[in-house]
């Protein structure tokens, strides 16, 4: 009897703790489950976030554009997708009105994918535009990973547990300021890589191989198949880089191919008609980007299509942010002036972007153009945007609340908007002394480092290494020996910045802006030679590619020659520092860390700290000069002193409880702590970049 009461007691209890655990549990690619944080802010209970989570099984959430956002869906059923009758969009056979943000998965760590999703949806929006970068999904040729940190599918699984629908945006070329728009830098391996066009076979073989991976994974998450994906976008703004007809009609036949029977879009730059017609084709539904109060794209599509909807598939929320240049800002009152009017025109819309990100590790791209022509502009580690929702999850004070108020006012939500979401807790930590310090030099002695010889230097990605891929990011030295002469003479290209070593010390620095080939003659003091023996460095930064142009000669590092009193130099060393997590692993258990001091030669410096409560912190870099940081073994990106950017976002998830690590890469002048500070320092232009 007594076994019974226990049974009957305990029985319920843990079948309940059971369900409680797997509604928190988010299936994943591969058959496992994955934990994620569901929290929308740092104080939400766990039964809370239980609770919120389980209901998306139920609610359909808001109505917007005259049909409730995507229950979850059950496959017996049949859906019909997007379709066009008129000037207006049907889901199902309802009207619809595409109300979306654009998330980027890959800029925002996966524990806290729920709270952006969260809300977006509670803007009132009722769809997520994303895009897939090619580069982050096949890192070396031929080896396909959508698991690991960035799990494409759970990503979309997630959307569709919130209710929201899916435009994606599968490339090959994504742009989104990102390291050459999204292709992989191996194809530059290849010297005469053609990109984005149908007119280079060997490239459109490797797009071809890759989307036969891609595809067949997004099959099942359409519309029609019970996901929520609703629509493709066929590359991005190609009618500033064709015409070319071919390659659209390449792009169009692979979704055709694996099945992909969602609507398709084309991202326009329309702000010449030139460029619209130029990027359209006949079996995709031509969209149009606008960046500011004009109205001017939207009055040319409709010439272009005049019985098809409109539609933004970007409206700039904001801007990003470029190194040594002022933080861009934009205005509220001009949002709300712009979006009221798109609105009043019946035109779909899709906020670009509505989640600010971080550039993590050297994901950053860079501008090639500007003025003076051909410039070389990087863009900063913060992908914050000014967007509606920042890199850290703060709902934007005035932007976001003009949204929920224009999406009443233009009755595009039948029901009430949710309570305005709070923003996740911040908080800064104790200083964090320097402990021990470890000179490259001393690192590179070791074997494990990459080391190839050849008689001259090369660009990183004509390097042997990865699968005959090359060097993709980090930094490239290129070392060797001679006997004595202190007039030495570069010419050559030098991709991007480059510091020139004799015996350990800094001779030359030269950022090479314009991209074109240098010539620099160089006179050493006396001081720093040897009779014989003397060791040229020179280290060469990738501070990321171009995502905008010219994207078939984004190779870096240094090609050319270097003479010494008139002689050639030969037999260059080539030391691959690409800084992934294998180089980084070794720089952690290396045994050659000596106690702190101060290097005027390129070091990596590390501190720990322990602790207690976790939250969202920002490391203020100020006190240091450029190079990298590493928390806990994960590189959360560049820093420069010249900003705008000064702190780089520390996410939650990166900490642990107990003690942290945090390692340094300084290429010039260090600090001797570090400091965290509980807000992000975004608007500080101190110095000219050099």
């Amino acid at each position: 009897m007594k076994k019974l009461f226990i049974i009957v007691l305990v029985l319920p209890v843990a079948t309940f703790i059971m369900w409680r655990f797997l509604v928190l549990m988010i299936p994943g690619d591969e058959h496992r489950y994955v934990k994620l944080d569901t929290s929308v802010s740092a104080n939400s209970s766990w039964k809370g976030r239980a609770k919120r989570i389980g209901s998306l099984k139920h609610d359909a959430g808001v109505c917007a554009g005259g049909v409730c956002h995507m229950k979850p869906k059950s496959r017996r059923h049949k859906y019909h997708g997007l379709s066009i009758a008129g000037d207006q969009f049907f889901l199902n056979g309802k009207p619809f009105r595409i109300l979306g943000g654009s998330f980027h998965y890959f800029r925002t760590q996966p524990h806290q994918w729920i709270d952006r999703l969260e809300k977006l949806k509670a803007a009132g929006l009722n769809t997520v535009t994303t895009c897939i970068p090619w580069n982050l999904h096949e890192r070396v040729p031929g080896k396909y990973k959508f698991s690991g940190r960035w799990k494409l599918l759970i990503f979309i699984k997630l959307v569709r547990k919130m209710g929201l629908h899916m435009i994606v945006q599968p490339g090959p070329y994504v742009s989104a300021e990102w390291d050459l728009g999204g292709l992989p830098a191996w194809l530059l391996h290849d010297p005469n890589m053609k990109v984005r066009t149908s007119k280079y076979p060997p490239f459109l073989q490797h797009v071809e191989r890759y989307f036969d991976q891609l595809l067949p994974l997004l099959t099942e998450h359409t519309y029609r198949n019970g996901g929520p994906i609703i629509g493709f976008q066929v590359e991005h703004e190609f009618g500033n880089y064709g015409p070319d007809d071919a390659y659209m009609e390449f792009l169009v036949g692979m979704l055709a191919k694996h099945k992909l029977k969602e609507m398709y879009f084309a991202s326009m730059d329309a702000f010449s008609p030139e460029g619209l017609r130029r990027g359209f084709h006949a079996d995709v539904l031509a969209t149009v980007n606008v960046d500011d109060n004009s109205l001017q794209p939207l009055g040319r599509l409709k010439k272009l299509q005049p019985d098809k909807p409109l539609m933004v598939m970007e409206f700039s929320s904001g801007r990003f942010d470029t190194w040594g240049k002022n933080h861009s800002s934009t205005s509220g009152t001009e949002f709300y002036r712009t979006v009221d009017k798109l609105l009043s025109l019946n035109a779909s819309i899709n906020f670009h972007v509505f989640v600010g990100g971080t550039n993590f590790e050297f994901w950053n791209g860079a501008l090639f153009g500007g003025t003076p022509t051909r410039q070389f502009i990087p863009t900063t580690t913060s992908y914050d945007y000014g967007a509606l929702v920042s890199e850290s999850g703060n709902c934007h004070p005035t932007k976001y609340k003009a949204l929920r108020m224009l999406l009443t006012k233009h009755k595009l939500v039948s029901a009430p908007l949710p309570h305005f979401p709070q923003n996740t807790l911040k908080g800064a930590y104790d200083s964090v002394p320097i402990k021990d310090v470890m000179r490259l030099d001393e690192f590179v002695k070791l074997s494990h480092v990459k080391q190839t010889w050849l008689s001259r230097p090369i660009f990183m990605e004509y390097l042997n290494i990865s699968s005959h891929g090359g060097q993709a990011f980090g930094w490239i030295l290129y070392r060797t020996s001679y006997d004595f002469g202190n007039k030495i003479s570069i010419d050559g290209v030098i991709h991007n910045r480059a510091h020139i070593f004799l015996n350990g010390h800094l001779v030359k620095l030269i950022y090479n802006r314009l991209m074109t080939n240098i010539s620099e003659n160089i006179l050493v003091d006396f001081k720093y030679m040897k009779d014989k023996g003397n060791v040229l460095e020179i280290l060469v930064e990738n501070m990321g590619r171009a995502s905008n142009r010219m994207l078939d000669v984004q190779r870096r590092g240094f090609e050319g020659n270097v003479t010494v009193g008139g002689k050639l130099l030969s037999m260059w060393e080539h030391v691959s520092l690409d800084f992934s997590a294998e180089f980084i692993a070794s720089v952690e258990k290396n045994a050659r860390w000596m106690p702190y001091s101060e290097q005027r030669y390129p070091s990596f410096y590390r501190g720990q700290f322990n602790v207690r409560h976790l939250h969202d912190t920002f490391l203020d870099m100020r006190r240091w000069t450029k190079g990298i940081a590493v928390v806990n073994g994960y590189n959360v990106g560049r820093y420069w002193n010249v900003g705008p950017q000064q702190t780089l976002y520390v996410p939650k998830p990166l900490l642990k409880k107990a003690r942290n690590e945090i390692i340094i890469f300084e290429l010039e002048k260090p600090g001797d702590k570090l400091e965290f500070l509980a807000e992000a320092e975004l608007n500080d232009v101190t110095l000219p970049s050099t």
